[in-house]
């Protein structure tokens, strides 16, 4: 749609654009869905946000139907907001439905079942289009949403954040009535809290990750390419291998580390580290074996199995060492950073690619940067091994800066 209107040569501008669109939103709505999180019940929000993202799809059907470019762009930014609003409190909400004996194991659960989703969807994307069109896909996506909602409708009970133990009477006096002046403190405070904290460095997992692996899906349209023209069953193939690399890279390290899967911190810190160099090794295979697409996806799948091990892992740590009342808001943090990093590689990628630089090399860019944060966060896990032993970090940061509890009236 957007080459049929903007032309061959500004189209990379616009789909550069869109990828921004698509991204953006999301790390400027995250800080206010990790407010959400914490103040109001986190299954009702999701609950909520599921209904607009179900409205949402509905504006990229009248995108098609008006032929409008504006309409397309606008539900893109809607579409990623709504998703910077939703992922702080699906993230925080796993540690309230299960003991912290089986959240690796509901973590993991939740990666692989997006992973599958990604693989099954990226499969069937490119046949749904050319047998139904493109308007069937939103209309199948406003249908999963409001599957979503109603199967979040079937889990029992009350899941508003746990109040700090630390809160006084009069705190929790003082918070009522003033809640805008609140949603600012909680905001303010939450950035010096994680620096505070021994395990504030585990939210730079993901962004340092993101600089990495965000420029993967401009890099997969430009190997999807045959004759100059895009190809709908090689992208929807190459991002079939995704899903199925983000399956099966947390469960080989379950086979690698029997600790890893009981959410040890230690193993999973080296899990991560392992995880930036099959990024990095992913991509250097991807550079070597351009020129032959089964391999290229088999190479992609293999990078894409160090970002599930990368993205699952170090939500994990910071699950099992955040306080519930302020889990929202660091995980805010954590998504913003991880959708920033991924804003700017994919920025960086469409600008280098239109001065005529290959996929190839920038392939083999990306692999030696992936190995060289390997090797320093390598000697970084060394050093900083044993306060990554020590499960205290986030809960003596309390101590330091005591955060805005609001109880949901």
């Amino acid at each position: 749609m957007i080459e049929d209107h903007t032309g061959e040569q500004s189209s990379r501008l616009a789909v550069g654009l869109l990828v921004v669109l698509h991204m953006l939103p999301s790390v400027l709505a995250s800080p206010v869905g990790g407010i959400l999180a914490d103040r109001f019940d986190r299954k009702m929000t999701m609950i909520m946000l599921d209904c607009l993202g179900a409205a949402v799809s509905l504006i990229f059907v009248l995108s098609l139907y008006f032929e409008s470019i504006v309409l397309l762009f606008v539900g893109t930014v809607l579409q990623t907001a709504t998703e910077g609003l939703y992922e702080p409190s699906r993230s925080a909400i796993i540690p309230q439905l299960v003991s912290k004996s089986y959240l690796p194991k509901a973590t993991t659960l939740s990666g692989l079942v997006w992973s599958s989703m990604t693989a099954i969807g990226a499969s069937l994307s490119g046949f749904i289009v050319a047998v139904f069109g493109l308007a069937s896909c939103f209309w199948i996506d406003c249908v999963t949403y409001l599957i979503s909602a109603l199967l979040l409708c079937q889990v029992e009970g009350k899941f508003s954040v746990s109040e700090d133990p630390k809160e006084s009477p009069d705190d929790k006096g003082s918070s009522k009535g003033n809640d805008g002046a609140n949603s600012g403190e909680m905001i303010r405070q939450s950035i010096p809290y994680v620096c505070s904290s021994e395990h504030g460095a585990w939210v730079l997992i993901k962004g340092c990750g993101a600089l990495i692996f965000g420029a993967s899906d401009v890099i997969a349209v430009v190997f999807s390419e045959t004759a100059g023209q895009l190809s709908s069953y090689r992208l929807g193939v190459m991002f079939g291998a995704v899903g199925v690399g983000c399956s099966l890279g947390p469960r080989v390290m379950d086979k690698m580390w029997s600790g890893h899967e009981e959410g040890e911190l230690e193993v999973l810190q080296r899990a991560c580290t392992v995880g930036y160099g099959v990024v990095g090794v992913g991509y250097l295979a991807m550079s070597l074996v351009s020129e032959r697409f089964w391999a290229l996806c088999l190479s992609n799948g293999f990078r894409a199995s160090g970002t599930a091990v990368l993205w699952i892992d170090s939500s994990l740590i910071l699950q099992s060492t955040t306080p519930d009342h302020i889990m929202g808001r660091v995980m805010a943090i954590d998504f913003a950073l991880a959708t920033s990093g991924e804003a700017v590689s994919a920025l960086v990628a469409g600008y280098v690619l239109d001065r005529d630089v290959s996929a190839s090399t920038i392939s083999a860019a990306l692999g030696i940067f992936g190995l060289l944060r390997c090797g320093s966060w390598s000697i970084y896990t060394r050093i900083k091994g044993p306060v990554c032993n020590s499960t205290n970090g986030m809960i003596e940061a309390v101590e330091l800066y005591p955060l805005t509890v609001i109880e949901d009236t």
